[in-house]
């Protein structure tokens, strides 16, 4: 006799002589084949859910990247912007400088200063000077 295997709960004896043979042969594969169709539409509804949540993953990814990108490239700009300002300003300050050296003021604004024990150079006072000329416009 020879066994024919329906899921792993039941086993049915099948004897090859026997007429009725043919009807369960026909019963096992047709229960065979109901498993497989159910295991494939579990297998693609799983796909699907699959497929739906890296597609969602993967659009949220975008979005975080572009906003990274966006910014950064903000981050870079007003890094940029800062930057011109510094230099505008040290610009402002050299030309001052030079200007008061230019006019001799520059000399006399140092008589004026209490005298300290610290010795500083002339563009060190200037940044430390509490009227300084520099401040003004």
């Amino acid at each position: 006799s020879k066994r024919c295997s329906v899921g792993s709960e039941k086993t049915l004896n099948i004897d090859v002589l026997h007429p009725k043979n043919e009807e369960v042969l026909k019963k096992c594969a047709q229960d065979y084949l109901a498993r497989v169709k159910q295991e494939e539409a579990r297998y693609q509804a799983l796909k699907l859910h699959a497929e739906e949540k890296l597609d969602k993953a993967n659009e949220e990814i975008a979005q975080v990247r572009g906003k990274a990108s966006a910014e950064g490239a903000a981050m870079q700009a007003s890094l940029r912007k800062e930057q011109m300002k510094v230099d505008s300003l040290d610009r402002t300050i050299q030309q001052k400088v030079k200007r008061l050296r230019g006019q001799g003021s520059f000399n006399a604004l140092f008589s004026a200063r209490p005298h300290t024990n610290t010795s500083y150079s002339y563009d060190t006072m200037l940044y430390h000077w509490p009227c300084s000329p520099l401040l003004e416009s």
